[in-house]
């Protein structure tokens, strides 16, 4: 694979931002994109729909971390990175506008151009946020957009597209110190963490919520509006673990408080939990729990009766 070379923010000083490449698109879920990378800084917007930014940690070709991209959050792309997008929903849109830092200007530029196009070191120290974005020192940035920037990306975008000279574009060059200002008022310290995704608490909360009947992946993710295999890659991300399993958890958790608290036995604690039959219950409960139902609740009615020492515990004070 050939060899790259990363840029980071942190490793800008008196270049300035110039437009190089932009789009807005519709993708289908079948849409494919080849490994790539580039000398530019990219950011990409999910207008609608979700995608998820795929970068090669090693340039082994093998070594990938994948990011999901839902809907109102956008990726701020360091260069060099082999890097590619997996559209997850059908009629995904995304605003994509690429950055070039360059040096210096052509004898052509004008005077106000210069002026609206400070160094990436004078615009990031300026505010700090962006400053404080600018020493993170990241392959890439996720954010969930608080304010305009999604709004200010369309207009960037349409700016660029209707003009013959975007590099000289005026109204571009503002457009992309907004952008940035914009951006910086999306910062948080919790914004560069890995997001716990909204479609993700939702699909939790409605397991929880019908845990004691026969659930599908299919029905789970339908009622976050996503597809199973979509819903399937964001728990594995999130938990390191799959929809089963994080659905057979929370019913091991209701048949324990069962087995705590009733005296039910095990038949109707297995389909009060949700579990098909007695034997499923004692296989999940024994694989995540290390014994037999009947195991911990012996060991649970133990501890109950223990509650008061018995008289070879108590030992009492000399006067």
């Amino acid at each position: 694979m050939e060899e790259t070379q990363e840029l980071t923010l942190k490793q800008l000083s008196s270049q300035h931002f110039v437009p190089i490449g932009w789009y807005q698109d519709t993708f289908r879920d079948d849409f494919f994109m080849e490994w790539h990378h580039h000398q530019q800084f990219e950011i990409m917007y999910c207008e609608k729909g979700a995608f998820v930014f795929a970068y090669m940690t090693e340039k082994d070709g093998q070594t990938v971390e994948r990011v999901a991209i839902p809907e109102k959050y956008f990726i701020f792309v360091n260069t060099g990175y082999y890097h590619r997008i997996e559209i997850e929903i059908d009629k995904t849109q995304i605003y994509n506008v690429e950055l070039l830092p360059e040096n210096g200007f052509a004898a052509e530029d004008s005077k106000f151009l210069k002026s609206i196009s400070p160094s990436i070191r004078d615009l990031f120290s300026s505010d700090a946020h962006l400053e404080k974005l600018r020493e993170k020192d990241a392959p890439f940035y996720l954010f969930h957009d608080s304010g305009n920037v999604g709004q200010t990306m369309k207009l960037l975008v349409d700016e660029l597209v209707t003009s013959s000279e975007p590099k000289r574009n005026l109204s571009a060059r503002l457009l992309i110190l907004k952008l940035l200002l914009d951006i910086s008022k999306c910062y948080s310290d919790k914004s560069l963490q890995p997001i716990k995704l909204g479609y993700v608490r939702k699909a939790v909360q409605y397991m929880q919520m019908n845990f004691a009947r026969p659930l599908s992946v299919d029905e789970i993710a339908g009622s976050v509006g996503i597809s199973g295999a979509y819903l399937q890659r964001l728990f594995k991300a999130e938990f390191k673990e799959g929809i089963h399993g994080m659905l057979t958890s929370i019913r091991v958790k209701n048949a324990k408080n069962l087995l705590k608290t009733t005296s039910l036995p095990n038949q109707e604690i297995a389909k009060l939990s949700g579990f098909t039959s007695r034997e499923q219950l004692i296989y999940s409960f024994r694989n995540l729990e290390g014994c037999s139902p009947h195991e911990y609740r012996l060991a649970c009615h133990t501890k109950i009766m223990r509650t008061y020492p018995w008289p070879a515990d108590t030992k009492l004070s000399e006067n």
